[in-house]
């Protein structure tokens, strides 16, 4: 028992060293750029940027009056609070899900293992990026908290009265977690209507605080304006609906997504359901993460049978998550529905990107390891499994220190050069070597360039990027106008090729790149491996490489290309 337990200390030793070590990497990239200089005119022109930001891009202002201010310190205000609040989530999942309320260390190794393990796209736009962290892996959290202290206070007369501010304050945060702050207290209160009712001023109080906080999110003139302004707000809902499911079913079950834990979930569920002796959804939830685990594979990549298999997967945790309430359990009922509403707020947003699915991401833990701890596995088992799901975690986290340790070398390069640069010169910025680790947008004329010139206190200058690995394109000895930029080993070229190539048309169309050619149309979307033949559910061609956006250009590799479009292409 001492031998694992220290196993467990080691594993979560190692854990926390490459958690801090990647929160280290942290650098500016995209919105950051944008958020900097707010602050840059002093108190003044920081309230004024914050109050036109509200009117015409979002209602978060509580996240906004932190964000600005922290950014005028570099990162490092970042790189600390990341780590600090990575492992204060993990305490209070762990204090959630455990039945005497204690953390443990294979609580937390567990933890620690199930959050890395929730895939990069997720992790590098969401958790380890100055704004993505503040917007979404901070909400998440507070959500988290304030269920654990919601459920606690409820049950215990005369405290926790000031927690209504918490309430406010999580319901005011961000959009698609808001509103769960409501659903935490309407569900607690009726499941528990007894303690509710003997404490109704308290619960009354909560949810005032609750529904305030996210009227004056929600409401705000800025969701209305980007709704004007994004093509996803002038369609229908029901057309948005299946975009969106079309993306974020590939964020979820695909390669690119949280597939490993969405398998872990439907498996501790599997394992809690065989020890109540529920063998009918224990079969179905063993069925569902063999198909999960298929998708996450990219045996099955069609777009009609991957919706098929995530449905399939959403539909089972829903029945596990009534029986769980049903058999009198609280926190898998109420974080399915968190699950359920978060990303029912995916489906209807007008503003789509991976990091979206990271509050669910949280909230998947917390079901899994619920399930595990109310399954009644011997500590040794739990200890077990802690150790055996480390050794994946850590080869992740050391492959994803390489790979942003890369990027935080040519980000710092080109923060020297700007801090050099002339006020009326030319800035050659180097793009990143991978720009899926650490949401490392480069910024360019096109990107966040002026704002980026402007916090570096050299608005007049230029700024040119280049990359060490582009080389020309050509086709049938014609040099085309654009370079292909080398990732991965493989030659990527831009999708708008089709246009110089093929006569092609290539647009911009909800949230994807489209090549329209002999009557069919491709839909590229950046991370996927596959390419959709339309918006929405549909039939979907296999590639070999997922795709890219570097710059603001959506870019495919050369053979992907080639195989698509039955032509051959030459890099000089």
């Amino acid at each position: 028992m001492k031998q694992r337990l220290s196993v467990n200390l080691i594993s979560g030793m190692l854990l926390l060293l490459g958690t801090a070590a990647l929160c280290c990497l942290i650098r500016p990239a995209a919105d950051d750029f944008y958020y900097m200089t707010f602050c840059d005119g002093g108190l003044g022109q920081y309230i004024a940027n914050t109050i036109d930001h509200y009117r015409t891009l979002t209602g978060r202002v509580f996240v906004h009056f932190i964000l600005c201010p922290l950014l005028q310190l570099d990162m490092w205000p970042f790189r600390i609070f990341n780590l600090l609040l990575i492992c204060a989530l993990g305490c209070v999942c762990v204090r959630l899900c455990s039945d005497d309320g204690r953390p443990s260390a294979a609580g937390c190794v567990l933890f620690l293992c199930l959050f890395w393990l929730m895939g990069n796209k997720a992790l590098s736009d969401g958790a380890l990026w100055g704004a993505g962290s503040l917007n979404y892996l901070f909400p998440a959290a507070l959500i988290v908290l304030y269920a654990f202290l919601f459920r606690k206070y409820l049950c215990r007369a005369g405290e926790g009265r000031r927690l209504f501010i918490l309430a406010f304050l999580s319901a005011a945060t961000v959009e698609m977690t808001g509103i769960l702050t409501v659903f935490v207290i309407c569900y607690f209160c009726l499941a528990d209507w007894g303690q509710a009712r003997a404490r109704r001023g308290f619960a009354l109080s909560n949810l005032a605080a609750a529904a305030l906080g996210y009227a004056s999110l929600f409401t705000s003139p800025g969701v209305a304006a980007r709704l004007e302004q994004n093509s996803f707000g002038s369609i229908s809902l029901l057309e948005r609906i299946n975009a969106n499911f079309a993306l974020f079913d590939r964020k979820i079950c695909g390669p690119e997504g949280l597939w490993v834990l969405v398998l872990l979930t439907l498996l501790s569920a599997a394992l809690l359901l065989f020890r109540r002796g529920n063998r009918a959804l224990c079969a179905l939830s063993l069925l569902s993460s063999a198909m999960v685990c298929l998708t996450g594979l990219g045996v099955i990549y069609d777009g009609v049978a991957l919706a098929l298999v995530s449905i399939a997967a959403f539909l089972v945790l829903c029945a596990y998550g009534v029986w769980a309430h049903l058999a009198g359990e609280r926190v898998i009922p109420l974080f399915m529905l968190c699950l359920a509403a978060s990303l029912g707020v995916c489906m209807v947003s007008p503003v789509v990107g991976a990091r979206m699915v990271l509050p669910g991401a949280v909230f998947l833990i917390v079901i899994c390891m619920r399930g595990l701890f109310a399954a009644a596995l011997p500590q040794k088992w739990l200890s077990a499994a802690a150790c055996a799901l480390s050794v994946p975690a850590l080869i992740l986290l050391v492959f994803y220190g390489v790979m942003f340790s890369e990027n935080a070398a040519v980000i710092d390069e080109n923060s020297a050069r700007a801090g050099s640069c002339a006020a009326d010169g030319v800035l050659e910025l180097s793009y990143v070597p991978d720009e899926a680790y650490g949401a490392a947008t480069v910024p360019s004329a096109q990107n966040f360039g002026s704002y980026y010139l402007a916090h570096m206190g050299i608005p007049g200058a230029e700024i040119v990027c280049t990359d060490p690995g582009s080389a020309q394109i050509c086709y049938n000895g014609r040099e085309l106008g654009r370079s292909a930029l080398l990732r991965g080993g493989q030659y990527y070229v831009p999708v708008r090729t089709a246009a110089d190539v093929l006569g092609a048309g290539v647009s911009w169309e909800l949230a994807s790149a489209v090549v329209t050619y002999g009557g069919a149309a491709y839909c590229f979307h950046s991370g996927d491996r596959a390419a959709n033949t339309g918006h929405g559910i549909c039939r979907s061609v296999k590639l070999l490489d997922r795709v890219r956006t570097i710059d603001g250009s959506v870019y495919i590799s050369q053979r992907d290309f080639e195989a698509l479009f039955s032509v051959s292409l030459s890099i000089a």
